[in-house]
Parts: structure tokens; C-alpha cells; sequence
């Protein structure tokens, strides 16, 4: 559980709870974790923003240049759980990334006052989504024209582009609890698993997917059942 901290450190508990959210996270968002410590969280204000419960971060400077990647989407991280002493349950979290810096965070509830223990955190369903891009038209222009019969397996409408080990991917399957089909660029087709962490390349283009699915040679179902028994 965290420890006690005084007034003037009443940011000390919330850069505690986000180093301690990213060192239970998968390696791929250690660098979040890198900057917070080189000292790069010089305040945490409230009531900024258009996002209900918003907590802005500002920077030390010298730390903010050495993160900052220009033109960078906005995104946030999504999928975390923290628990909270007062009300006996999991809350959500959400983090904000801006030009490759932490931007901020969300902690949904409606309790004013929460103690989090540090020692629970769920990270189980981590995804990083950008915001504000139109994912499902950009899903649409790799995938192309495609038969219903195809399209009414897939959750397209619903996809979001999500950043990997093997490059940015659209999903294109909710296999359910964090795990996911989805596509790149160039229409190869990855198995993504959240527990063991693991990008799996299924089929090296569409159509031979589509022919797979079509054909009952590959089935999402016995796909998951195999990858999760």
C-alpha cells in the first residue's frame, strides 16, 4: 500500500501509482517508465482539460526535450486496473501519451477520496490506442471490397489501431480478454495473445485468410481454445 506523504508532496502518490502501473506493464512500455524517473513529472494539476476527472502533467523541461517525438498522435493506454482500499474495488485507469511523453491520466470513479494499493494491478488487457485517427476507414482501404459472408465474422466496425512488436496493427477479431486478430498495412494477419504477451503471424495475406475462414481450415474459436488451454 502506499505510504503516507504530506501536503506538499500531493503529487507524490499519483507518480508512485504510474511507476508502478508501467513496471507491471509488458516491456514494450518501459520507456514511460524511463522518463518518469529521469524527473520528468514536474506537477499533476487538477480540473484541466475536456475529459471528466482529467489530471494534466506538467514537465521538467530538459526531461520533456530529451522524450518529446513531434507530429506523434495522441493515444491512450487503456486496459488498467488499480485497486482502490476505500471502496474495496478495481477502478479503471487511463493514460494519456502526447508527443511520446505522459500527458496525463483518468482514474474513473466517483469517489472523491481513494487509497490504491500498490501491490494490486491489473494489466492483463493493457492496449495502447491512438485517438482521434480514423482506424475503421483506414481498416476499410486494407481490407477492400470483401463478401459478407467474410465481413459478418469480423468486428470491423470496432477495430482500433494498436502498437506492437511487429508494428502498428489493426485489430480485426475481439477474441475476448485482451487477446485479438488483427491486420497490418500490408494485409498479414497476426494472432495477438495477452497472456504470455505474444504477436504470431497466422497468414501472410488476406486472401488466403479469408479462403481459411471461408473453408473452416482456421476457426477463431479452436484458434483461442489452442493458444490459451
Amino acid at each position: 500500500m502506499f505510504k503516507l506523504f504530506s501536503k506538499k508532496d500531493k503529487n507524490a502518490w499519483q507518480i508512485e501509482m504510474l511507476k508502478n502501473v508501467f513496471t507491471a506493464m509488458p516491456t514494450q512500455y518501459s520507456i514511460y517508465l524511463q522518463q518518469i524517473n529521469e524527473g520528468l513529472i514536474k506537477n499533476i494539476l487538477n480540473g484541466l482539460g475536456d475529459i471528466p476527472g482529467y489530471k494534466t502533467i506538467s514537465y521538467h523541461p530538459d526531461v520533456a526535450r530529451k522524450y518529446e517525438i513531434r507530429n506523434e498522435e495522441i493515444s491512450v493506454i487503456k486496459g488498467v486496473k488499480v485497486f482502490d482500499l476505500k471502496s474495496s474495488r478495481f477502478i479503471d485507469l487511463e493514460i494519456y501519451i502526447m508527443s511520446g511523453r505522459v500527458s496525463g491520466y483518468v482514474l474513473h470513479t466517483n469517489t472523491k477520496k481513494i487509497e490504491i494499493d500498490s501491490g494490486k494491478i491489473d494489466v492483463s488487457n493493457v492496449k495502447k490506442v491512438k485517438i482521434g485517427n480514423k482506424d475503421t476507414e483506414a481498416l476499410q482501404n486494407i481490407l477492400g471490397n470483401i463478401p459478407n459472408e467474410i465481413s459478418s465474422m469480423l468486428d470491423i466496425q470496432d477495430t482500433f489501431e494498436i502498437e506492437t512488436s511487429k508494428g502498428d496493427l489493426y485489430t480485426i477479431k475481439d477474441l475476448e480478454n485482451g487477446n485479438y486478430i488483427a491486420i497490418d498495412k500490408n494485409s498479414v494477419i497476426y494472432g495477438l495473445i495477452h497472456n504470455p504477451y505474444e504477436v504470431e503471424e497466422l497468414f501472410n495475406n488476406k486472401e488466403t485468410f479469408f479462403d481459411a475462414l471461408k473453408s473452416g481450415v482456421f476457426n477463431f474459436t479452436d484458434y483461442i481454445n489452442n493458444k490459451t488451454s
